[in-house]
């Protein structure tokens, strides 16, 4: 999306994601199937990167830099979205595997 991401994205991508429609881009939940606590972002990158270059083709524009702001904000909004969605779901599983743990549910 053509951010700075000099000493980290993350900044860079809030402030973009701050103008956007979280659920304006279809983007998977990472490892969805997966009944562990583990956490990956590849597949959320992929498809973060794959939704921008749709975007492109729809736009008629040759690169996410090109994109307006409207678009990039969106697709920032979206990733943040999924990214924090996956991080609920794990941290659900992890209390739920606690509180079994210490025969609390």
């Amino acid at each position: 999306l053509g951010l700075p991401v000099g000493g980290g994205g993350g900044p860079a991508v809030e402030k973009l994601a701050l103008d956007g429609d979280p659920k304006s881009v279809t983007l998977p939940i990472p490892l969805q199937r997966r009944k562990d606590c583990d956490f990956s972002y590849a597949g959320l990158k992929t498809a973060v990167r794959l939704a921008a270059e749709k975007l492109c083709v729809e736009r008629d524009v040759s690169s996410p830099e090109e994109l307006s702001h409207e678009d990039k904000a969106n697709v920032a909004a979206s990733f943040q979205h999924v990214a924090f969605r996956h991080v609920e779901i794990r941290l659900g599983r992890a209390m739920e595997r606690a509180a079994k743990e210490d025969g609390i549910g």
